[in-house]
């Protein structure tokens, strides 16, 4: 046996647990529809003597979680501890308050049932399911105020009923939309709270929307600031809680009984001692008038006044209906009043009916219409799970990829299309939650046609946002393709005319000059001054006419390139080294940051020749800004040309950035246009020439600059071996 100051040092360590032998601990509110809140306070001095009792009685006990015995060990017969699992947040049936003790109607009735069957309560806030864990594991022995619900709530025993209630549906002022009850319920979204009746009704049907909280007090906040449309909690709960805001008058009740619930106590399945004390603690108060003490404090005087006064009413009735009962009219008006009953229960669960028909029609017309739009598409669509195993797969998707038979059901590599285009390392790429773009690829199917196929892969997610699979979309870019071949033939056909108008000006200069020479030759045949310059001027026009039409014969009819793997950045770094000494003479440093191994597939001549051409053509950009043709060279001592090459996804790609004056907006958007120069002296083929390389050589070329920022030209090429 533990000492009285033993025992009130292990009360200290209780969990926060409150204490009571019977009677009322701490504030209370009261319920009502026109007067208020008013509060009510027990005699502080019988909450002293109740705890100093359990001082000097109780036998050593501490938290729930510690597993002990709660009994008396010296008078158990006398005396016993009931430890009691309350919610802290459902006002005004329970909850904890502003002093931090729990409190509410069945807080109360539970004290009753204590100080009824002799048992000192320890209560303990917590929610439903820490409450449903204690409960299992034996640190509490009930749970209060848990709803009926069958299933829900595990392997526990039910007490008869403390209170009957109904779910009340809450909404703006003058939304009509839930004055119905269920019927129109999935309408809008509704606010409820996790673990309650309305929780436990509703999450099984799919086509309701709903935001669940922890507390009623969080639910209505979502339906004040308009996160929800309704709310749905216990009647009382919800006018208790509209009762306490400034603003009550902008919601309705529109439906006050939409679902009927009942509130007992949770023992663990088996404890049928504990379950028969407090069943029979709860008559023993009903019969002693404390129980409607409890609800008189707690709830509306006007509406339990209307309630007795119908109870009265009702038993007056009854008496006379049992007289009328004598002579056959009580059966008639009882089979009246079932039929009556049984009416609007039909009528209730037809309208029910009747909207999870209309639901399930709406789900089946999207099913329908999405059908309608995959099997319409001009694409091929096919999807598939996680195992690949085809999920859909649409008409177009089967005429393009030959996929007969049906790849519904079917795994993908079973099918030729389906297992070139998805390579088991992009398909690891896309459940990885990657997205590959679309991309163009060249299919020969087995009758020897050749396609272009214009594809791309995306993750496959559910509801829950979870990777499930992928989605395969592709299209025959054949005809396309080929009109735009065409296109491009049109384009130089056009680019040729103008080449013509062109060279038609760059061979009259160097014609007009040599002309002179031998129109002058017969006059100054002895002029050693005249023979030395026509001796200089005319081989280096013949030369210049010579370079021009060797430059115009390779973009006119250029060669076929001869490729072979090269490493590209040892190939520009080549190019660095053979113009580095020129560039130097003329003040112009240049240097590199390359990455070693990007191997490539190409024409290793053509390709120098573009990088010596663009290396060229940075170094005239640096001296102009020098010399003043450009503006903002600021001298910082940087390089003025830099050569970069890295990998980037399955490409090489290798930059000619130089600081120089840049060029505008005009001129870059026409800089590859055959015969269009800005230098003095230029022919204007070197670019489209270098375009033309690079193209030809599978590789993508594009130019950005700006005045005043320099010029950045950007080469890439497919990696070989990726």
């Amino acid at each position: 046996m533990v000492g009285s100051a033993q025992q009130a040092r292990r009360l200290a360590r209780v969990a926060r647990p409150t204490i009571r032998a019977g009677g009322q601990v701490g504030p209370m509110r009261r319920l009502g529809t026109a007067g208020g809140y008013r509060r009510f306070q027990t005699s502080v001095a019988s909450s002293l003597i109740a705890l100093v009792a359990l001082a000097g009685l109780a036998p050593a006990w501490g938290d729930p979680s510690d597993g002990q015995s709660y009994g008396l060990d010296d008078a158990p017969s006398r005396y016993e501890i009931l430890r009691v699992a309350v919610a802290p947040a459902s006002p005004p049936l329970q909850f904890v308050d502003e002093s931090g003790l729990p409190s509410g109607f069945l807080v109360d009735v539970v004290n009753a049932i204590g100080q009824a069957g002799g048992m000192a309560v320890a209560l303990f806030p917590m929610d439903v399911p820490a409450a449903e864990e204690a409960l299992a594991a034996g640190t509490v022995d009930a749970i209060l105020g848990l709803p009926y619900s069958a299933g829900a709530h595990g392997p526990v025993a039910m007490s008869e009923p403390l209170l009957a209630s109904a779910i009340a549906v809450v909404s703006i002022a003058g939304d009509e939309r839930y004055a119905d009850g269920v019927a129109r319920l999935a309408d809008g979204v509704l606010a409820l709270t996790r673990d309650s009746p309305a929780y436990d009704f509703l999450k099984a049907i799919r086509a309701v929307r709903f935001n669940e909280t922890r507390t009623p007090a969080d639910a209505l906040e979502l339906l004040a600031v308009g996160r929800a449309d309704a709310f749905l909690e216990d009647r009382v709960v919800a006018a208790y809680l509209l009762e306490g805001r400034g603003d009550a008058d902008r919601y309705a009740m529109t439906s006050s009984y939409w679902l009927p619930v009942e509130y007992g106590m949770a023992v663990r399945a088996g404890d049928d001692y504990l379950l028969y004390r407090i069943n029979q603690g709860l008559r023993d108060i009903k019969e002693s008038g404390a129980y409607s003490a409890a609800h008189e404090r707690w709830f509306d005087d006007s509406e339990l006044a209307v309630r007795r006064r119908l109870r009265y009413a009702v038993l007056a009735f009854g008496v006379a209906a049992s007289l009328f009962v004598l002579g056959g009219g009580g059966v008639f008006w009882w089979n009246r009043q079932l039929a009556s009953r049984v009416r609007a229960g039909t009528a209730e669960l037809r309208a029910a009916n009747a909207t999870l028909e209309r639901l399930v029609g709406e789900a089946e017309d999207k099913k329908q219409l999405i059908a309608q739009i995959l099997e319409s598409s001009p694409r091929g669509l096919v999807t598939c799970d996680s195992g690949g195993v085809v999920s859909v797969c649409n008409v177009r998707g089967r005429e393009i990829g030959l996929l007969d038979p049906d790849p519904v059901g079917r795994r993908y590599s079973e099918y030729p299309f389906l297992a070139l285009f998805l390579p088991p390392e992009r398909v690891a790429r896309v459940l990885s939650g990657e997205v590959i773009p679309f991309d163009v690829s060249e299919w020969t199917r087995p009758d020897g046609a050749r396609l272009n196929v214009r594809h791309g892969l995306y993750p496959l997610v559910d509801h829950e946002r979870r990777i499930v699979g992928l989605i395969f979309s592709f299209e025959d870019h054949t005809s396309e393709q080929a009109m735009r071949v065409r296109l491009a033939e049109r384009e130089k056909d056009e680019a040729l005319g103008r080449i013509v108008a062109g060279v038609a000006h760059e061979i009259r200069n160097p014609l007009t000059s040599i002309k002179a020479f031998v129109e002058l030759l017969p006059r100054k045949m002895g002029d050693p001054r005249f023979m030395r310059e026509m001796g200089s001027v005319v081989p280096r026009e013949v030369e210049r006419m010579d370079k021009l039409i060797r430059d115009l014969i390779d973009f006119a009819r250029p060669r076929k390139p001869v490729r072979t793997v090269v490493d590209i950045g040892a190939l520009f770094g080549s190019c660095l080294s053979l113009a580095a000494p020129s560039l130097a003479k003329r003040g112009v440093t240049i240097g590199s940051e390359i990455e070693p191994g990007l191997r490539v597939s190409v024409d290793a001549d053509q390709v120098r020749q573009c990088a010596m051409n663009f290396i060229l053509n940075s170094a005239d950009s640096v001296e102009a800004l020098r010399s003043g043709a450009g503006a903002g060279f600021t001298g910082d001592g940087r390089l003025d040309i830099l050569i970069r090459a890295s990998s980037v996804a399955n490409a090489a790609r290798v930059e000619i950035v130089d600081f120089g004056c840049g060029i505008d907006a005009a001129t870059l958007a026409r800089v590859f246009e055959p015969f269009y120069t800005t230098k003095r002296g230029g022919v204007g083929l070197g670019l489209p020439l270098s375009k033309q390389y690079v193209e030809e050589n599978g590789g993508r070329l594009e130019i950005r600059s700006a005045i005043g920022e320099g010029t950045v030209v950007a080469m890439e090429f497919p990696l070989e071996g990726r």
